[in-house]
């Protein structure tokens, strides 16, 4: 095997290992600690409405503290390979539902068919293409696929313009 096909299937171990670990952790924070809290204590999920300086998000304050931790491991990773196409490409699969499809996968579940919670994630823009008020689980998996295109290209360093150029 070339040195540079194992760089490849090593960066994207990695990067399954890292979104493995997220979506995990996301289970361990929501199922096995909020969720119980929550019906123990009646505690609503709005009392975690994102509001900063009194502008309200449309996202809870579990998801910003979530994106800062998986760009910051992503980050790290690439530190640690020397090469930022493992941060964009980690990041990019992240921002793109990976994370959410394991997230239910490790629960034998599969994604409810909307997701509202997803709409001001980087995937919200799904609903152009399935015409929906909120992210749906076609929406997370067109998303999804798209990400890996986008992650596949920068890990082999893929120019989609060279298809464009003439031989001289």
């Amino acid at each position: 095997m070339k040195k540079e096909t194992k760089r490849h299937l090593t960066f994207a171990a990695i990067i399954f290992i890292g979104i493995l670990l997220l979506a995990f952790a996301d289970f361990i924070v929501l199922e096995k600690i909020y969720h119980p809290l929550s019906q123990q204590f009646n505690i609503s999920w709005d009392v975690f409405a994102a509001t900063p300086f009194g502008v309200t998000l449309p996202m809870q304050w579990w998801h910003i503290a979530f994106f800062t931790i998986a760009f910051v491991m992503f980050a790290l990773l690439g530190v640690a390979a020397k090469n930022w196409r493992l941060w964009l490409s980690g990041t990019i699969i992240f921002l793109t539902g990976w994370e959410d499809i394991f997230y239910y996968l490790i629960q034998l579940k599969w994604l409810p068919n909307e997701l509202a919670w997803l709409d001001a994630a980087p995937m919200g823009l799904s609903r152009v293409i399935t015409r929906t008020a909120h992210v749906t689980n076609t929406g997370v998996v067109i998303s999804a696929i798209i990400g890996l295109v986008i992650s596949t290209m920068i890990i082999l360093r893929y120019n989609p313009l060279r298809l464009f150029k003439k031989s001289v």
